[in-house]
């Protein structure tokens, strides 16, 4: 997330977060989305409702939300091993898988690059409209959990200090130097956290910038530097100049170029745009690919046609790790092409549309960034009061505490902070169209 969603997309442009997108009913905060010669497809803001008479199957685009559940489950569990002393290197299969959270936040940005894509390329607003709405939708529940990471830092760095039955001896000795670090330049990481640009900044200027305070929000600020760009990245995509276009893609791929990224200097978790490029340019590119395939007669085979090619890519790169999150965004891109009809879509759909996953799709950016506050404050219970539990046992117990918790607490969030934070960018960006369009046909001297 966008932290990474982020969107919390964290889809919306970025997310369509709303477990109840197919009830038969009207939800009039909804952005309803239509594809060339396709029924309408509900594709929500990065959390908030569409809009328009709901269909009576589901949205071609609905699995994204459930998607986006999974992942966000997925970033809760890896913390919560990471915390409890498990190391990626000392496990195998399924487990070291689980406890790879970046994976899941790469695939975030795959998303999010694919439904940026698809809301400018349908909602068509100007630069000034887009961002506001962008900003709205990141702001106010990160910069929230911001103000309450602070002085929960303090509590990670008790955990730290009380955990050495768990964690390596490690992250006991060098955890309070960067939590110390943190509070030192403190005069710095609030105004960068403000603008949400913490995450361009190198080690070298200041440390720890990106994940200062709130870890996931590292994440956050990628994404805020991509809705930056993201207009002028269209435009150029879709330009009747070739030129454009191919350069476009040269720079995305020159930018993956090994030799080009070491010039930029190490920024912590990759957090600044050009060490995350390629994955945004996968979701973008992405987008046209369904755009021209969901004009056509839909197949019966797309998905598990990509299954195929996406283990196939696994199995013949030596980086086969890194490269999950592409596999499984082919996987995903093919279902999403796949005849609703289809044995295959009848078999995988429904465990990405059912309405608790939708309902965990919908809270997924707050689930995303606050779950990593809810495990502090969980562990420091368990360490208070039962210390002497065996590792499985208090990861087990953290786990379904901060599991129930942070789905409680990313529901007061969501609809305390997130859904009115969207409603007002929406509101403002309504506002801003009107006040332009007022100016367009606004008289003029020569025309009196």
């Amino acid at each position: 997330m966008d932290a990474r969603e982020f969107s919390a997309a964290h889809v919306n442009g970025e997310s369509s977060m709303n477990g109840n997108a197919v009830e038969q009913r009207p939800m009039p905060d909804q952005d309803t989305l239509q594809l060339k010669e396709r029924p309408p497809v509900l594709v929500q803001d990065h959390g908030g409702r569409s809009s328009g008479a709901p269909s009576t199957k589901l949205s071609r685009l609905l699995p994204v939300e459930g998607l986006r559940a999974y992942l966000a489950l997925w970033v809760l569990v890896s913390h919560a091993m990471f915390v409890s002393g498990y190391q990626p290197e000392a496990l195998i299969g399924l487990p070291k898988l689980i406890r790879s959270g970046d994976l899941a936040v790469d695939l975030f940005i795959i998303i999010s690059g694919f439904v940026i894509m698809l809301a400018l390329d349908k909602q068509r607003e100007k630069y000034l409209q887009f961002i506001v709405r962008r900003f709205f939708r990141l702001f106010p529940v990160f910069i929230a959990l911001f103000v309450v990471a602070i002085p929960l830092s303090q509590v990670t760095l008790w955990n730290l200090t009380h955990a050495s039955q768990y964690v390596p001896p490690y992250f006991i000795e060098h955890g309070p130097e960067v939590v110390g670090s943190w509070w030192e330049n403190i005069q710095w990481h609030i105004p960068l956290h403000l603008l949400m640009l913490h995450g361009v900044v190198p080690e070298v200027w200041l440390k720890d910038a990106p994940g200062a305070f709130l870890q996931p929000a590292w994440s956050v600020s990628l994404e805020w530097q991509f809705y930056l760009m993201a207009p002028l990245a269209y435009a150029w995509a879709v330009s009747a100049k070739p030129y454009r276009r191919l350069g476009l893609c040269a720079l995305c791929l020159v930018l993956v170029v090994p030799a080009v990224r070491h010039v930029f200097p190490y920024v912590e978790w990759g957090a600044a745009l050009p060490f995350h490029v390629e994955f945004f340019f996968l979701g973008a590119a992405s987008y046209f690919i369904y755009q021209r395939q969901a004009a056509h007669q839909m197949s019966d085979t797309a998905f598990p046609v990509a299954c195929c090619l996406a283990v196939s890519l696994l199995m013949l790169s030596d980086r086969a790790w890194s490269l999950l999150p592409v596999g499984l965004w082919m996987a995903f891109l093919g279902l999403i092409l796949e005849h609703p009809s289809s044995f295959s879509s009848r078999l995988v759909s429904p465990l990405l549309t059912n309405p608790f996953v939708l309902y965990l799709g919908r809270i997924s950016y707050s689930l995303y960034l606050s779950h990593i506050l809810v495990i502090i404050v969980i562990q420091d219970v368990l360490l208070t009061w039962v210390p002497h539990l065996s590792r499985m046992v208090h990861f087990g117990v953290l786990l379904g505490c901060a599991t129930a918790a942070t789905i409680a607490v990313s529901t007061v969030l969501y609809r305390s902070i997130e859904a009115p934070g969207m409603q007002a960018g929406r509101s403002l960006a309504r506002w801003l169209a009107a006040r332009r369009a007022i100016g367009l046909h606004k008289p003029s001297l020569t025309s009196v």
